[in-house]
């Protein structure tokens, strides 16, 4: 706790920091929110999907047939064509391809579910063996709830493409089972009647501001480590830290309170421009806990670097590394990392590098919980976030000067 009062003391005197960590990142988001609003809510130029089908729509026919041996000739024939008129795979494509404002959508049939999901497309959606004859049942045969597998893999690359699609494939299913569920129930409701009338609505999943909300907090959190490193660097030069291993201070303890002064106060610069930012324009987090979880991640991340830029500069007696990183290297890592502008929309080959950045990382996993993601969609980034920290504290260590450190 020393070490957090003695830091944020001297942070909260440090009016251009403040400004840096706090001020800017919500100018900016204001700014690039309203200027960029419409690329936002607008459909990309071009999405790809990939269709992975464990069979044809024939084979699932015949199997469903098998279902109806014991029916009258007339009844199974009637009701095996209105199935495969009903099919809901093919329904949803013909649907998707034949409404205009989403002509930008281009289905992609593929063989193998694990070729498709190393390809550079916004998602895959893998058709079951035998999804289409439960669904089948449920409708004709009263055979209960449906346990069709229709799985939609996200490309956590391309996360505001994989939203739009996953997003309209719900609405699409929602909306057949309940016409399901009226014609169940006996109430008048024609089964194709209105299910190709699949409207997006404009709602794209990720708003700019909920966009540049996430970016503008990766990006600015980092920041925070060039400003730790900084406020150290002085404790050596003014004796203060001379002062701390003479009074029995381990090296590992000091760094180790840099370190955790670094997570606190990364925590509350998120904590303060989410919370500005949902009250003003009313954005909604799907999955808190994961929101939660990645900020502890990436305020680990960033107390990595900070204690990386804090040994260099120990070990080389120059203050000149946290000011680099802070005025070059922060501003490149934002860049590849999609803090100005989501770089899946420029190239697979950028959007890839992106997620090798822990500031890219990190954005994908926060939009991804943002829309409802579970935990086991954003261990990747956890995992990506945990090595990258493991690393630089590792590097840390070793670069720190065990003797003679404590001079000025």
């Amino acid at each position: 706790m020393f070490y957090i009062g003695k830091d944020a003391k001297q942070l909260l005197m440090d009016k251009g920091a403040l400004v840096t960590m706090l001020f800017m990142p919500l100018v900016l988001i204001l700014i690039l929110g309203f200027a960029l609003g419409d690329a936002f809510t607008g459909m990309p130029e071009k999405i790809d999907v990939a269709i992975v089908s464990d069979e044809t729509l024939a084979d699932a026919v015949q199997r469903f047939s098998d279902e109806l041996d014991d029916w009258p000739a007339q009844e199974k024939t009637a009701v095996l064509g209105l199935a495969e008129q009903l099919s809901v795979p093919e329904l949803l494509i013909e649907t998707v391809e034949s409404t205009e404002d989403l002509d930008s959508i281009t289905f992609h049939y593929e063989n193998e579910l694990s070729e498709a999901r190393d390809k550079d497309y916004a998602g895959v959606l893998h058709i079951g063996e035998g999804s289409r004859a439960q669904i089948w049942e449920q409708q004709f045969l009263g055979g209960g709830e449906s346990t069709g597998t229709f799985t939609f893999y996200a490309n956590t690359s391309e996360p505001q493409q994989a939203a739009i699609v996953e997003a309209i494939m719900k609405q699409f299913i929602d909306q057949f089972y309940a016409q399901t569920a009226l014609a169940n129930a006996g109430l008048e409701s024609s089964m194709l009647e209105g299910i190709g009338d699949v409207i997006y609505q404009g709602s794209q999943p990720i708003s700019a501001f909920e966009y540049y909300m996430f970016a503008m907090g990766v990006m600015f959190v980092f920041y925070t480590a060039g400003f730790m490193a900084s406020y150290a660097y002085m404790e050596k030069k003014t004796s203060v830290y001379a002062r701390l291993i003479l009074a029995n201070v381990s090296q590992v303890g000091y760094l180790v309170g840099k370190g955790v002064t670094t997570v606190f106060l990364v925590l509350i610069q998120l904590m303060l421009i989410f919370a500005v930012n949902l009250a003003l324009f009313r954005i909604e987090i799907g999955n808190w806990p994961g929101v939660l979880l990645i900020s502890l991640m990436l305020g680990i991340a960033v107390a990595s670097v900070a204690l990386l830029i804090t040994a260099i500069q120990f070990r080389f007696r120059s203050e000149k590394v946290a000011n680099q990183f802070m005025f070059f290297i922060i501003t490149i890592f934002a860049s590849v990392g999609g803090s100005f502008f989501p770089v899946s929309d420029l190239s697979p080959l950028l959007a890839q590098l992106s997620q090798w950045t822990p500031n890219g990382r990190a954005l994908t996993a926060f939009l991804q919980a943002a829309q409802g993601a579970a935990l086991e969609e954003i261990r990747p980034a956890i995992l990506m976030l945990s090595g990258f920290s493991c690393l630089c504290f590792a590097i840390a260590w070793l670069f720190f000067p065990r003797q003679g450190g404590a001079e000025s």
